[in-house]
C-alpha cells in the first residue's frame, strides 16, 4: 500500500511518461494524455466510497482541462 502523497506522486509520473510518449501508426503521430484521479482509501467508508471520490476527482480534471492529476482532497477546498 501506497500513502494518498505517495500515490500523487506515482500518478503523475505515469502521466509524465504517457503524455511525452509518441506513438507512431501509419506514417502517423500520436499523442496520448490522461487524466489521473486519486482518492484516499478509508476503511470506515469502504472502496465504494474511495472509487467513487476518485472518480469525482477524474470528472474534475477532465473538467478543469485534462491531462493532470487530481486529489480528490484538492477538490474540497
Amino acid at each position: 500500500m501506497v500513502s494518498y502523497e505517495e500515490a500523487l506522486k506515482k500518478a503523475e509520473t505515469l502521466r509524465n511518461e504517457i503524455e511525452n510518449n509518441v506513438i507512431k501508426h501509419k506514417n502517423k503521430k500520436i499523442k496520448i494524455t490522461m487524466t489521473f484521479g486519486v482518492s484516499r482509501f478509508n476503511s470506515i467508508y469502504g472502496i465504494d466510497k474511495c472509487i467513487s471520490n476518485a472518480d469525482k476527482a477524474l470528472y474534475y480534471g477532465k473538467n478543469k482541462g485534462r491531462n493532470c492529476v487530481v486529489g480528490f482532497e484538492s477538490i474540497l477546498d
